[in-house]
């Protein structure tokens, strides 16, 4: 049979394998910054929400942004006169026995995350909607298709990008190994939309 199979309107997800060398200087700071309880999932989390705008990660953030820029002119092929900022930015610590609870991130239009250091723990991401709403049906086994979730293994200097809406979580970290990783919110300058519906923000 002469067939052809074709992914459309799938959730363009971004994944790099590039490790930042971190100093000794960005790294007091990052193990060393004051953090906070997360009590939905007992994580701990920075305090600041905006550690990008430390001097300390200036170099970091930088890379940061390389990435955001690919993954929006390159990846969704967003017009020039459309710029993305990074709002907040913050780092996760999931210490043995924690994990993150399934969530999405609002008032944001594209996340990332960054694993910084520690164990493989992987970020699980959701499908925002099934393929035949209000059916459920047995498969032989899912594929691209028909996955209600995609798993992604994190190691160090794993990059992932997503957009904002998309449900993700953290499974509990089961090794010996406290896992962090840097996560962070954008949003757009510029021209939104058409000559007929145009945004400037």
């Amino acid at each position: 049979m002469d067939v052809s199979l074709h992914s459309e309107f799938g959730i363009p997800i971004f994944v790099q394998e590039k490790r930042y060398s971190f100093s000794k200087k960005e790294k007091e700071f990052i193990f060393k910054h004051p953090t906070k309880l997360n009590p939905s999932s007992r994580n701990m989390m920075s305090r600041s929400r905006y550690v990008l705008e430390h001097k300390e990660l200036k170099k970091f953030k930088k890379f940061v942004e390389e990435a955001l820029k690919y993954y929006t002119s390159i990846v969704l092929e967003f017009r020039d006169s459309s710029h993305f900022y990074i709002t907040e930015s913050w780092f996760n610590h999931n210490k043995p026995g924690t994990w993150h609870h399934a969530h999405w991130h609002p008032n944001s239009i594209i996340s990332g995350i960054y694993c910084v250091e520690g164990a493989s723990t992987p970020v699980i991401l959701e499908r925002s909607e099934p393929l035949f709403p209000g059916f459920m049906f047995n498969y032989k086994k899912y594929n691209k298709y028909t996955c209600l979730d995609r798993t992604f293994h994190l190691k160090e200097g794993s990059f992932v990008l997503f957009p904002s809406s998309t449900i993700h979580y953290v499974p509990k970290n089961n090794s010996s190994k406290t896992r962090t990783t840097f996560s962070f919110n954008t949003f757009i300058k510029g021209e939104v939309g058409y000559e007929h519906s145009q945004l400037k923000l």
